[in-house]
């Protein structure tokens, strides 16, 4: 079963900011529960060999969610 090593890059985090991260295996798959995540690599293990899609949303120290970026 692959992995996938994930970088989210952008923004660079800063204090009590987090992305909140899960994933999907295209095109109907369930999501994963969400995972909050920062700037350092992650992997995520147990895949099977299709594609993904991954749902970021950036949470600042107050609490507010930026809005949902997806990626393939």
């Amino acid at each position: 079963m692959p992995n996938a090593v994930i970088t989210i890059p952008q923004p660079v985090l800063t204090s009590g900011q987090f992305f909140k991260v899960r994933y999907r295996q295209l095109p109907f798959g369930s999501w994963s529960g969400y995972t909050n995540r920062n700037n350092n690599p992650f992997t995520l293990t147990g895949l099977s060999a299709n594609q993904y899609e991954l749902e970021i949303v950036l949470v600042k120290p107050d609490g507010t969610e930026c809005p949902t970026v997806y990626k393939t």
